[in-house]
């Protein structure tokens, strides 16, 4: 027998309310984000998840594919049509509907006869934009590997394959840092106005993901090199390598211009650097002299 449920998350100092139709099995990976009973603040978003029929296409218009979802929209939303899930072969299985520039509420639909597609958690978060409803929080997602060291969060930011998690087990071997998501840290202002570094439940694949907080230290570009240089980035070199690693759909021009404010932002207030850097401990070291400099 299904039983409806209603689950509330603290990602990011914001709480998300899930109204679900079902109970879902949880995971460990968000378990850490889940509140007490209870526990609630002024941050806030709804989500609302059901099971209906598909969403009819018919007056809506195109935007964008891409891997995993296509992006259509009307006049007053944006809708996500996502395809596959848990296992292959459920083709189109769910949407979701944001109204534009008004990112609080999420409604979810889970197709009649593709639930399958849909049987843990962690499916549900699949289907969750997180990087759009953050913004109405000024709070952006940054592809980087979130390493803590001396209470503070240094976050490592490249492209895939150029050395994220390389650099953030160096600094786990040499500096006894310890890593907190592997993949992804969402970035964002804190109650005392402080740029700080958010756990996120999901990690890619690197299986690394925790529920901590803490003030920027440093953020680092990554380039691989054969020898160890560092130089600090201008603001607009700064602004141009954080933005291109950013989750963003730049189709929205409301969600890019959020995206955009919070940068110029953090980047006055946090140093950036970039690392060109080979797989070994003079990495490290030149880094750690130049956050501790600063």
């Amino acid at each position: 027998m299904n039983i409806h449920s209603v689950k509330t998350y603290k990602i990011a100092d914001v709480f998300i309310s899930m109204d679900i139709w079902q109970d879902l099995p949880s995971f460990s990976m968000l378990e850490p984000f889940a509140c007490k009973d209870g526990e609630k603040g002024e941050q806030s978003i709804a989500v609302l998840v059901r099971v209906g029929e598909a969403v009819d296409k018919e007056n809506l218009r195109l935007l964008s594919k891409f891997d995993k979802y296509s992006l259509y929209e009307d006049d007053e939303y944006f809708y996500r049509f996502y395809t596959e899930g848990f296992v292959d072969g459920f083709g189109e299985y769910a949407c979701t509907c944001i109204k534009k520039g008004q990112f609080s509420r999420v409604d979810c639909t889970v197709f009649e006869g593709k639930t399958g597609a849909v049987p843990e958690m962690r499916h549900l978060l699949d289907i969750l934009p997180i990087e759009v409803l953050m913004l109405n929080f000024s709070k952006i997602l940054l592809h980087s590997s979130y390493v803590v060291h001396n209470g503070k969060a240094i976050l490592f930011t490249a492209p895939c394959g150029t050395g994220k998690s390389t650099q953030a087990s160096l600094w786990e071997t040499h500096e006894n840092a310890r890593i907190i998501n592997g993949d992804r840290a969402i970035i964002g202002k804190d109650g005392n106005g402080t740029f700080c570094a958010y756990g996120v439940p999901f990690c890619g694949s690197s299986k690394i993901s925790e529920n901590v907080t803490m003030p920027i230290g440093a953020i680092v570009v990554l380039r691989q090199a054969k020898e160890n240089t560092l130089e600090r980035l201008s603001a607009i070199s700064a602004f141009k390598n954080i933005y291109s690693e950013l989750t963003l759909c730049n189709l929205d021009g409301y969600a890019v211009q959020r995206a955009m404010d919070v940068l110029e932002e953090l980047i006055k207030a946090v140093p950036v650097y970039m690392l060109s850097c080979t797989k070994d401990e003079r990495a490290v070291e030149i880094l750690k002299k130049a956050i501790e400099t600063e």
